[in-house]
């Protein structure tokens, strides 16, 4: 008699193919909507570095973008906020990208946060300039 292997079965696969099977099982923003995480992401990114005229680290982008798909891929009600109709759910992750990127630039570069609107850390869109 044979024996048979079920290569779906986290018990029979190593522990790397686990995470990578994980990860493909995970809900994608860009698959589930037809919001795109990076080009809101990186549209967040060059507002804030054009408005505080200095350019922010360019892997923020690629954090920041993880960090929408993870908080997608395990948070019910975040699925739920950025699945809503229309442009809705487009204009919560802008929000969202906002409330994250002024909470790196707290991180890291304080100085450039003292500069940000108070608003901006809850999410809203940075005024024109004067």
């Amino acid at each position: 008699m044979g024996l048979i292997i079920d290569l779906d079965c986290p018990a029979t696969v190593p522990v790397a193919t686990q995470r990578a099977c994980e990860r493909k099982s995970r809900p994608r923003i860009e698959a589930d909507t037809p919001i795109v995480p990076r080009a809101v992401v990186e549209s967040v990114w060059e507002e804030a570095c054009v408005w505080l005229g200095e350019e922010l680290p360019r892997g923020w982008v690629w954090r920041l973008t993880a960090q929408a798909n993870a908080i997608y891929a395990r948070n019910p009600r975040f699925r739920q906020t950025l699945r809503r109709e229309g442009k809705a759910g487009r204009d919560w992750l802008w929000a969202f990208t906002r409330h994250w990127l002024a909470a790196m630039i707290w991180k890291h570069r304080r100085d450039l946060h003292a500069r940000l609107p108070a608003a901006y850390n809850v999410g809203r869109e940075l005024p024109d300039r004067p």
